[in-house]
């Protein structure tokens, strides 16, 4: 008897140092290549988010490239090792930060995500935490209680099924309205404990030490995210979605940091991506900034693309759309700084020639008719077969 109590002590202080000096590793919930019993609760459940991810391929929303949805596969698998089959990853053109993912292996990340996050490292941070709520069965723990909480056949019927029954989440990409509620309710489907949250975290950043990341980015995007949310408190907007249904995210960082303490590499520091992620980032990058600026939330833009131009990223296309920050707030002093950002996108060899025309537009609220004119006619020069020609040849007689 002494001697199961002296182990059981020793066990114990043994975990306790563990738990307090190293990592302890987690484990799976669920094989690779599971599949649900037939008839059993987690296989309606499969059948319903089947028949959501059709809608989802077939919806406008979904940004069709094929080397940007293999570059996410491609990182989905590093991470996800032996369940790689079993998994597939959808972009969406919605403008906010969210990622989620359906327990038959569906993940969605949403474009404003790609925005925010800096680089491949801090982009698996977020597919490795929503691996983490797969791997550990969040989904289908979060529905079987939401089944004992409610009726669940009237949530479906009224929420989700919706979109399924119809076959097609949104016939019109410029519907936000209805096309976001639905692909909401989808990616809002599960809602998670704050237990299953730091489950997630901790298992995410397994999954990013293991497939060699940099360990330090999950807790930067959470800094940065905060740091953006409180700008966004300082206007009308309330949390972001992302935030909604996360918590305690100051806590999270300290957690985040602590991990990475425990599971950071010795000499050899593993690279970020970002070469790799902007590449093909590149070809949708100018519709991912206009769509931010079209939620016309000015503070958090400002933050997002200052951080993009303090990381070098597309100069011209970072102050040409600050220039177009200022000039649509028009706050005072803002003409001028809108100005300023286009002279400074003028000085780099890509610049859009869009920066004429709007260059011209200030001048002439400026009343400063020659520097207009001489706008104008560059902007045409550059673009004689633009759609407004006639619109700006009016301009120039103003």
């Amino acid at each position: 008897m002494r001697w199961f109590l002296l182990r059981a002590i020793l066990f114990l202080v043994t975990m306790s140092a563990a738990a307090e000096d190293g990592f302890i590793r987690m484990e799976p919930d669920l094989h690779s290549s599971f599949t649900p019993e037939p008839g059993a609760t987690e296989a309606g459940l499969w059948q319903v988010m089947n028949e959501a991810e059709e809608s989802i391929k077939h919806s406008p929303s979904r940004i069709v490239d094929p080397e940007l949805e293999q570059y996410m596969q491609v990182v989905l698998c590093r991470l996800a090792q032996d369940y790689c089959q079993d998994l597939r990853v959808y972009v969406i053109r919605k403008p906010y930060f969210n990622a989620s993912m359906a327990p038959n292996g569906m993940m969605q990340v949403w474009s404003g995500l790609l925005l925010r996050v800096g680089n491949e490292a801090q982009l698996a941070s977020v597919l490795g935490h929503e691996l983490g709520h797969y791997l550990k069965r969040h989904g289908l723990k979060g529905f079987e209680d939401l089944k004992m909480k409610s009726n669940i056949l009237t949530f479906i019927t009224l929420g989700l099924g919706f979109a399924v029954a119809t076959g097609n989440l949104n016939t019109n990409v410029g519907q936000t309205a209805s096309d976001l509620s639905q692909l909401t309710m989808i990616a809002s489907m599960f809602s998670y404990s704050r237990s299953q949250e730091s489950e997630a975290d901790k298992f995410g950043m397994q999954l990013i030490a293991d497939a060699k990341y940099h360990v330090d980015e999950p807790a930067a995007i959470w800094t940065h995210l905060i740091a953006e949310e409180d700008l966004g408190k300082q206007g009308k907007h309330s949390d972001s979605l992302f935030f909604s249904t996360h918590p305690s995210p100051k806590s999270r960082i300290q957690d985040l940091n602590t991990y990475a303490a425990q599971l950071r590499p010795g000499e050899n520091d593993p690279a970020t991506g970002s070469e790799a992620f902007y590449r093909v980032l590149w070809p949708h990058l100018d519709m991912l900034i206009r769509d931010e600026i079209n939620l016309n939330q000015p503070a958090r833009t400002e933050y997002i693309l200052m951080q993009l131009q303090q990381a070098g990223i597309a100069p011209d296309l970072m102050h040409y759309y600050l220039g177009e920050l200022y000039r649509i707030r028009d706050n005072p002093g803002d003409r001028l700084l809108a100005l300023d950002h286009y002279e400074r996108s003028l000085g780099h060899e890509d610049a859009k020639p869009e920066v004429h025309r709007q260059m011209g537009i200030l001048y002439l609220k400026e009343k400063n008719r020659e520097s207009a004119q001489r706008s104008f006619a560059r902007y045409l020069e550059l673009m004689p077969d633009a759609n407004d020609i006639e619109m700006i040849k009016y301009y120039m007689t103003l």
